[in-house]
């Protein structure tokens, strides 16, 4: 994520992150709703949501073309 047009693209967003994989129960309350709302524990996955929680955009496994994975957050913001 530190690539120049990721970063420049991200500022618009509030970024959270959940870690799912952790042998503690926060991760797996993380699992848990990762699974309920996403159908599945894939990891990484990013999606972006509103405020209320409509999805604007999903991401699922690793893009490491750091201007793709930026269209993904240009696409997901508008």
């Amino acid at each position: 994520l530190p690539h120049p047009s990721v970063t420049s693209e991200l500022d618009a967003f509030v970024p959270v992150e959940l870690y799912t994989d952790g042998p503690d129960q926060k991760s797996r309350d993380f699992g848990a709703y990762q699974e309920k709302n996403f159908g599945t524990i894939a990891i990484p996955m990013y999606v972006v949501l509103t405020p209320d929680g409509q999805l604007k955009g999903r991401l699922d496994g690793l893009e490491r073309d750091p201007q793709k994975f930026a269209q993904f957050l240009r696409e997901a913001g508008e």
